[in-house]
């Protein structure tokens, strides 16, 4: 951080005194956010001190008491917030911007205060890098320094190895990270999909893609022989909806040496790649815009043709959802349980003979508890997919004009937000079963059939946890920019109502 700040409203002293005081709720204002909050403050100050009510309705897209909050603090607001107050106070974006950005860290990946700066989040299998010689950790160096050799524009790089610093928390630090990417690049190889941890990102940027009007954007890179990922993954839908996008087939680079023509050639490619991704999106988002600016072609509040026969059939299913997230936690419990039984008689067996046997009894009781765990997760993550199309519909009506606390969209949002939060401890032991499932196959015959189907619902259940933390992501947006922080931890279980009202 530099010694000082200059702006449109004055000169701020970063050595001035500071003493540190506990709010009320015991949190310690550290120096960057004092900073902060001082400078905005001030502009507020400079600005003739105007309420919370007025700044609001003159950004329009931001409540008074999320207004209230970013001034009062002591939790920092997100950049979108903070930049609509700074632009309706007349104040500097890059002064305040440059503060926002250090009394975020480190609660959040550091984002660049240069809009020409391009974001990218990195999404690979660790053994993929270790298997190729780290050939994946450079690629990436590479493309960074290629994609500023022909834009001029530099590229702030998410790689978990380099952005999340010991002491974090690795899965908050990956969700700021995807949050604040413009590009998502996904390394899909074999390893990638049986990662629950690669799944539940690339599940969660693509419900961002689906449940988000904010820029984001995906290029998967083949990694591996298609051939042998079609093999084995042929009817996985993750892979199949990877597949349709406009992929790069970057397998040579395995085994091509860094720096050699043909390593140059496919970077440069990649580099393009990117800069055409992104100038496509933004011609897109420009026409858009464009046409957003003349009033009479503005979108209506009033839903969609068919959107209200829409939503009402999904809320129909809010019992069966409900169910199906209790029953996959029952299973897995299950499933553990039957495996601790069976222990002792592997135990005791002192001939292959036995050990057969014991197998053979195992796998009888695995095989009722996997089919069920494989179509119940296939079914919740059909009916998840299903409702982000209620998540999106939300982005647009609240920037529409809408009102988000009308009663029944407010059972909307309380139903999705209690869904999403609950159905996280519900799936909390799928990265401990599916290490255990992975350690067993290969045992006998028989019970590679009950693992290998439990192994493929794990992963749909990977699936299933990363569509969830894009709905929190895009629920917590709402909340911020239009609700007031706090309002969806105060909203009643409307999940208990809905299920209540249907027995």
């Amino acid at each position: 951080m530099s010694a000082g700040y200059t702006s449109r409203w004055g000169t701020g002293n970063a050595f001035e005194e500071f003493e540190q005081v506990p709010s009320t709720d015991g949190h310690v204002e550290t120096y960057q956010e004092h900073q902060f909050f001082r400078a905005l403050r001030e502009l507020h100050r400079h600005a003739g001190q105007p309420s919370s009510r007025s700044i609001a309705s003159k950004i329009g897209a931001v409540s008074h008491t999320t207004v209230s909050s970013a001034l009062r603090g002591p939790k920092v607001p997100t950049w979108p917030v903070v930049a609509k107050i700074v632009e309706a106070l007349d104040g500097d974006l890059d002064a305040i911007r440059e503060l926002w950005v250090e009394a975020r860290e480190p609660l959040e990946i550091r984002t660049p205060a240069d809009e020409t700066e391009v974001r990218v989040f990195i999404s690979y299998a660790r053994i993929d890098d270790q298997a190729t010689y780290g050939r994946i950790s450079k690629l990436v160096e590479d493309i960074a320094n290629s994609y500023r050799s022909i834009t001029g524009k530099t590229v702030g790089v998410f790689l978990d190895v380099d952005s999340i610093r010991p002491g974090d928390d690795w899965r908050d630090r990956i969700r700021s990270g995807l949050s604040y990417s413009s590009i998502f690049l996904a390394f899909i190889t074999p390893a990638y999909l049986r990662s629950t941890a690669c799944r539940g990102e690339l599940s969660e940027f693509f419900a961002f893609l689906e449940a988000s009007s904010v820029d984001r954007l995906v290029i998967p890179l083949i990694f591996a022989k298609k051939e042998r990922i079609e093999a084995n993954f042929a009817e996985d839908d993750l892979w199949v909806k990877v597949s349709r996008r406009n992929y790069v087939d970057v397998s040579q680079l395995r085994t091509v040496n860094p720096g050699s023509p043909e390593w140059i050639e496919t970077i440069e490619l990649l580099a393009e790649r990117i800069d055409e991704t992104l100038v496509s999106f933004e011609q897109t988002e420009g026409t858009a815009q464009n046409k957003e600016d003349q009033p009479t072609h503005r979108p209506s509040k009033t839903p969609a043709p068919g959107t209200l026969d829409r939503m009402y059939a999904l809320e129909q299913k809010v019992p069966e959802v409900v169910e199906d997230m209790a029953r996959l936690g029952t299973l897995m419990e299950d499933l553990g349980k039957t495996a601790t039984r069976a222990t002792p008689r592997f135990t005791n067996a002192n001939s292959f003979s036995a050990r057969l046997g014991a197998s053979k009894v195992l796998a009888r009781q695995l095989d009722p508890i996997a089919d069920n765990m494989v179509s119940t997760a296939e079914r919740l993550v059909s009916n998840m997919t299903e409702w982000g199309f209620l998540v999106q519909y939300m982005l647009d009506y609240a920037g529409n004009g809408g009102d988000l606390t009308d009663p029944e969209m407010t059972r909307v949002i309380g139903g999705l937000w209690q869904l999403a939060t609950v159905s996280a401890a519900s799936l909390s032991m799928v990265d401990q079963l599916i290490l255990m499932i992975s350690q067993g196959i290969g045992i006998s015959r028989d019970l590679d059939r009950p693992f290998m189907a439990i192994q493929t619902a794990c992963l749909r259940i990977a699936d299933l946890g990363g569509i969830l933390d894009g709905w929190k992501q895009s629920l917590q947006t709402l909340e911020t920019n239009y609700l007031g922080d706090g309002y969806l931890d105060s909203l009643p279980n409307y999940l208990e109502e809905r299920s209540d009202s249907t027995n």
